[in-house]
């Protein structure tokens, strides 16, 4: 467990210096929104659990979760949960506007899918709003 004074040293240039150890965080929030919008754009797809039926009920799902981890990997869960997070801290960004346009005009509805598969459409939710409040900029 490291203490929080730790993360402050490491992400302030003024008392880390412009060591090898300094971390930018507006730069590292920047590639982890980026990486997650390209797993987004590549690996959402339509019905990406192989459902049967569309009008069933996730919890009337047979086996729903051995479907989820055989066909959700975690790099598309952490992605589909937390890149909005990461966009928030990157700050405007053109090539994050690509990515997120792609996102917005070709797998919306896959991202929802799979938002609701894993339970959390509140995060959805969020996700949109800080997407809103993003593109105001």
């Amino acid at each position: 467990i490291l203490h929080t004074s730790f993360s402050d040293y490491l992400t302030d240039h003024r008392r880390s210096g412009r060591h090898l150890w300094f971390v930018d965080s507006k730069i590292q929030s920047k590639s982890l929104a980026m990486g997650c919008l390209r797993v987004l754009n590549s690996q959402l797809k339509f019905n990406i659990c192989d459902l049967e039926d569309s009008h069933v009920l996730n919890v009337d799902v047979p086996a729903l979760l051995d479907r989820i981890e055989g066909h959700i990997f975690a790099e598309l869960k952490y992605a589909s949960l937390f890149w909005a997070h990461h966009l928030r801290d990157a700050g405007l960004d053109e090539e994050i506007l690509i990515e997120l346009k792609g996102l917005m005009n070709n797998r919306f509805l896959y991202w929802l899918e799979v938002v609701s598969l894993l339970n959390q459409v509140p995060i959805a939710i969020e996700s949109l709003e800080i997407t809103r409040n993003y593109t105001e900029v």
